[in-house]
């Protein structure tokens, strides 16, 4: 590496700069308004960064940037600096309108100290400009100056500019998954599905990577379940390297997500569906032959359900159900501990938002309500007022660190709960794993699926997905009015 290859580009006006749609943080942007929508998912950040650019200027750490192929300025380093500026110059760009508002307000109190246009660093040599961008990431300073990346921005660039790299294998798959609009954040845990996702294990939850291939074993509706489900699982820490650490782990585990997804391993199905037929046993899906495996069974495809006999979940005898070894088994372990979301009542143990003023008459009669109705025969009851609390918990809090509300709630919470935990009022374990709610649209536990329950009639809510998410959601509900 060489710096005598880099030269100066003086001036270079801030609309013609593009954001580059493989930076690290952006990954799979479609097109230049894909790839602001991605930088804005850490909205608060670039919100402050506008602001110090606009009351300080542009740090002096020098804008990176090479030509396409169509002869345009690509941004190769800076992209989040050159974003705040775009959004500065015509805050427009952002798509979220109390969002907009906000660098709107800012471009009016410094607008005759934003600048038009910036000096940059150019390189024509690709390999020494990977080198500069990999030796620079090394501070974050509160998100002001460069941040430092986690695994997976790191990975995702190793990749991309063929370097090796020891998450090489997950980094595909999390790569397509984003292509597939599965959102991924930065800090998402890439060590803890390495150690999951060998070559085997993938292979049997439809997916090859064999060094730079990536391909489907199944069809691209399955996979794209299957990634959700893997993302979600493990980038809300309800799954991470303890609980996927031995062989038995991750053949339950796979089992969980070929059951939830409804695929069958495409690795052994043609083997267990032989096997059955030269015992005799064809399984009718109704967990009375030999090859069920889901649970209570032993052997053949793991898209069927219940069966006679000992099986992952550790119980023998007849099963009389067929949900992964739930129901009455012969020669049990006896009864287990009750989880904690079972219990009669949304509140756990007098856990819910107790300090709130008279003048908030209407939060007040919500929590009233809900301490008194039993949720699993007023699940729906319960799906309603639970989202209208955090709703209004949201709002509440926003408005009283003086910030306007958006009026959407999935957006709302994530500034609200980026806020919080930047105040040191929420730890980032907690933050993340609130966040989680708000982005993941799929996930059973997200905002977006309490709102079809309240809204359409074919979702219907759970005692068990309700208080979950409740004993997830508390920490920061309370927060809002302490």
């Amino acid at each position: 590496m060489s710096r005598n290859s880099f030269y100066s580009v003086p001036s270079l006006p801030i609309p013609v700069l593009l954001l580059d749609t493989t930076n690290a943080r952006i990954r799979a942007g479609v097109d230049q308004a894909n790839c602001m929508e991605r930088i804005l998912r850490k909205s608060s950040q670039i919100v402050e960064l506008a602001r110090h650019i606009a009351q300080n200027g542009l740090s002096t750490i020098p804008i990176l940037v090479s030509k396409d192929d169509k002869d345009n300025w690509v941004v190769r380093d800076g992209n989040r600096r050159i974003a705040a500026l775009k959004l500065l110059l015509n805050p427009n760009l952002c798509q979220k309108e109390g969002l907009r508002q906000q660098f709107r307000n800012i471009s009016e109190t410094y607008k005759d100290k934003i600048p038009l246009a910036v000096d940059c660093l150019a390189c024509d040599n690709e390999q020494t400009m990977v080198a500069e961008i990999l030796l620079r990431h090394s501070g974050t300073q509160s998100g002001v100056g460069q941040l430092t990346w986690d695994t997976y921005p790191r990975t995702a660039f190793m990749m991309q500019h063929n370097r090796s790299d020891p998450n090489r294998r997950v980094g595909q798959l999390l790569l397509w998954a984003e292509q597939q609009g599965i959102d991924i954040d930065d800090d998402f845990p890439v060590t803890s599905l390495t150690r999951f996702l060998s070559t085997d294990n993938l292979a049997r939850l439809g997916f090859d990577v064999t060094a730079d291939e990536f391909s489907l074993r199944l069809d691209e509706k399955s996979c794209i379940k299957v990634a959700q489900k893997i993302v979600t699982d493990f980038g809300t820490l309800k799954k991470n390297v303890n609980t996927v650490f031995n062989q038995g782990q991750q053949d339950a585990y796979i089992s969980e997500i070929e059951r939830e997804c409804g695929i069958v391993d495409p690795a052994t199905n043609d083997a267990g569906a032989a096997k059955a037929d030269a015992d005799g046993t064809k399984n009718d899906g109704n967990g009375t032959g030999a090859g069920a495996n889901d649970g209570n069974g032993s052997g053949g495809t793991r898209k069927t359900t219940g069966g006679a006999g000992g099986g992952p979940s550790g119980n023998a005898g007849a099963g009389t159900t067929g949900d992964g070894g739930k129901g009455n088994h012969a020669g049990g372990r006896g009864s287990k501990p009750k989880a904690n979301w079972d219990r009669p009542k949304l509140f756990a143990r007098g856990i819910y938002p107790g300090k709130i003023d008279d003048d908030h008459w209407k939060v007040r009669g919500v929590i009233s309500d809900l301490r008194q109705l039993k949720t699993e025969s007023t699940t729906l009851a319960v799906a309603v007022l639970l989202r209208v609390l955090i709703e209004m918990s949201v709002f509440h809090y926003l408005e009283s660190i003086g910030h306007q509300p958006e009026k959407k709630l999935q957006r709302d919470l994530g500034s609200a709960v980026r806020h919080m935990c930047g105040a040191g009022v929420i730890s980032e374990l907690e933050r993340d794993v609130i966040l989680s709610h708000a982005r993941t649209e799929n996930d059973l536990l997200s905002i977006e699926t309490l709102q079809r329950f309240v809204h359409k009639p074919e979702y219907h809510p759970d005692r068990q997905t309700l208080h979950t998410l409740w004993d997830h959601i508390c920490p920061f509900v309370v927060a809002c009015w302490a």
